[in-house]
């Protein structure tokens, strides 16, 4: 199923959280020039990443996810990139690499990149024993009858945990129910495979989220998954 982005663009803006400080240091410290930043999105990565480059561009699909983020943006697949070749020394992409087309998009990430530029792809999960995430899915399958399916496909990570340089830096953030119910209402994975049970899924997660951590702000474990190549 094609994604579609441009439904879910308020709630990214509100409700999704950036990456640890060790993701942004180790990201500066691998280089501090031209970047681009592809599936921006709302610009979580690129504005932390701003003041330690001399420049970021970002590239995004969608319109409305880009519409307030701070510019030069530009509104192009990250597969079809309209910009001229060796522009960069680091592309980053953050938690978007597994929906695109990616032999291509990785053609592409190589072509604007300067010789020994940077490829750096982010991803972030819940820490090992966290609760949260598991209460989700048990809660998925009960409702669809199913097991939820991850959209990263086991061979992308089994590829790039094969062939890239990988750090993992794990850090806390502080949550409400509402905060971390709505950052599930920004998943377009959840968004597909739920379809009409959406609201039913969203309605019961948070009163059972709420009942766990007995309606108060509560702490979550978090891992960012850093894999870095350079080209």
């Amino acid at each position: 199923m094609k994604p579609e982005f441009e439904r879910l663009a308020e709630s990214y803006r509100k409700f999704r959280i950036g990456y640890s400080p060790q993701t942004i240091e180790t990201l500066s410290r691998e280089s501090t020039g031209d970047t681009l930043d592809a599936a921006i999105g709302t610009g979580l990565l690129a504005e932390l990443l701003r003041p330690h480059v001399r420049r970021i561009v970002g590239i995004d699909i969608s319109r409305a996810m880009i519409s307030k983020t701070r510019p030069p943006v530009v509104v192009a697949a990250a597969e079809h990139l309209p910009l001229r070749g060796g522009a960069f020394d680091m592309v980053t992409c953050a938690e978007a690499y597994h929906w695109f087309d990616r032999p291509r998009v990785m053609f592409e990430f190589r072509r604007v990149l300067r010789p020994g530029g940077l490829i750096a792809l982010i991803w972030k999960s819940p820490a090992d024993g966290e609760p949260y995430r598991p209460l989700s899915h048990d809660l998925f399958q009960e409702i669809t009858g199913r097991p939820y399916r991850s959209a990263m496909p086991p061979e992308m990570l089994e590829e790039i945990v094969a062939g890239w340089h990988s750090d993992r830096f794990e850090w806390e953030v502080e949550w409400t129910v509402d905060h971390y119910v709505g950052c599930f209402s920004s998943w377009e994975a959840m968004r597909q495979q739920l379809g009409p049970l959406r609201e039913q899924f969203l309605d019961s997660f948070r009163s059972r989220l709420d009942q766990l951590v007995g309606g108060r702000p509560f702490r979550e474990r978090i891992v960012d998954k850093v894999y870095t190549m350079r080209v």
